[in-house]
Formats: C-alpha cells, structure tokens, sequence
C-alpha cells in the first residue's frame, strides 16, 4: 500500500509541473500552424484519452472507497475521521465531475478542434476522392 502511496504522490508532483506547462496562454502567442501542430501530437500521441481512462479509474477507485467506508461499521470504527475521510473524497469526486475551463475558452478550444478534423477531413477526401465517373456512379448518377 506505501508503494502506491508514493506513486500518487510522485504523480501528483508531476501533474502540478505540468499543469503549468498545459496553460494555454503559453501557446496563444504561437502561430496558428504551431498551435495545430501541439494539438495534433497530443491527440495522435492518445494521450488525452490515457488521462481520461486514468481519471475515471481513479473515480471509480474513490467509489469504491466510499463504498468500504459505508459498510464498515462497528465499535472500534473512528466515526469522525471516517466522516472526514469521505467529506474529502465527496468533494474530490465532484471536481473531478467539474471542467475548470470557462465556456469561452471550452468553445474556443472545442472551435479549433473541430477545425483541425475538418481539415484533416477535407485532406483524406482530397487524397482518397475517386476519379469523377467512379464518383458519379457512387451516387447513382449515370452518364
């Protein structure tokens, strides 16, 4: 259990480092093309989805908690540490539940995003697009 203590206490250094590295006023003074390329190597990279995952099964670790605490009951249970306990993980639970974005800057990032994949759509299109007649025939059109 002390080893998976100290992991989470290394990672939550490290995500404190990189919190300070993810504020995007530092890139707001990048080019476009700058931008687009840091967004692109974090989306194909899967990192984003990694923390997601690693997010959620540390939500579903502190369920879990909860649901332990719940069933242990008896005389020698320390109520009001537990009761403090599960006040701090309640509160951890609903910001993990919170975005810290404000909806400006959501719909601003969420606006470059769906720019980015438009782009990279409208690419595959042009790079995979069949010759005209194959086209026709695809929508059922006849010369």
């Amino acid at each position: 259990m002390r080893d998976l203590t100290d992991r989470l206490v290394r990672l939550t250094q490290e995500l404190r480092a990189l919190r300070l590295q993810l504020k995007w006023n530092t890139f707001k003074g990048s080019s476009p093309k700058s931008q687009d390329e840091l967004l692109h190597q974090v989306v194909n990279a899967d990192l984003v989805e990694q923390l997601r995952l690693a997010t959620q099964q540390l939500t579903h670790f502190l369920w879990a908690y909860i649901d332990a605490a719940a069933r242990n009951t008896g005389p020698d249970v320390d109520y009001a540490a537990q009761s403090r306990q599960l006040a701090e993980v309640t509160e951890l639970l609903s910001r993990l539940r919170q975005t810290s974005c404000p909806a400006a800057e959501q719909l601003g990032f969420v606006a470059r995003i769906t720019l980015a994949v438009d782009r990279h759509m409208q690419a595959q299109e042009l790079e995979y697009s069949p010759p005209p007649d194959q086209q026709e025939m695809r929508l059922g059109k006849s010369a």
